[in-house]
């Protein structure tokens, strides 16, 4: 399903063939090694013990390169933002810590999204397409399509979420 602004698709992130201007996902798998270079805005689970293998992991899902976290929220602080091929930028999500945790279903507050776009919008380009490969409801998506005008190709390896992000997107046709 999608329109000129988005596409949401069922499938495999790690077979993604095409490019993007931005990355904006929670990963559960490589990344695609085209995407690679890109910048990239990650969300990941802290801090359990398994932070340090998960981190580990991760830097390998994107090439190597190193993760800077900018910001933690949800509550306890159990959600970091970090950053791959961007500039660290200290992005406020203390007051984001008192929501759910994260909302139900797992999806993110479209707050976290609008002020992580925010604080790198002078370094994605106009009409960027942001590239989620592991969408959920698309909560990127929505946020990025309806707030800063930038494409989206959003996808999910299951297609209960791909369902769900189609529902979510409904009022943006």
């Amino acid at each position: 399903m999608g329109n000129e602004s988005f596409v949401l698709v069922h499938g495999n992130a790690s077979r993604y063939e095409g490019t993007a201007d931005l990355v904006f996902t929670h990963p559960y798998a490589p990344l695609p090694p085209q995407l690679w270079g890109c910048p990239m805005i990650l969300n990941l689970a802290l801090p359990t013990p398994l932070h340090r293998a998960r981190m580990a992991e991760t830097a390998r899902w994107v090439g190597g390169r190193p993760l800077r976290q900018v910001g933690r929220w949800a509550l306890g602080g159990w959600n970091g933002m970090f950053v791959v091929n961007l500039p660290p930028r200290p992005v406020m999500l203390m007051d984001l810590m008192a929501a759910r945790d994260p909302l139900p279903g797992g999806w993110f507050p479209e707050e976290l999204c609008r002020r992580m776009f925010r604080a790198y919008h002078d370094l994605i380009p106009a009409r960027a397409l942001v590239w989620d490969g592991f969408m959920g409801r698309g909560t990127v998506g929505k946020v990025g399509v309806r707030d800063f005008g930038y494409h989206f190709f959003g996808m999910d390896a299951s297609w209960e979420r791909v369902m769900l992000a189609r529902e979510y997107f409904r009022d943006l046709h």
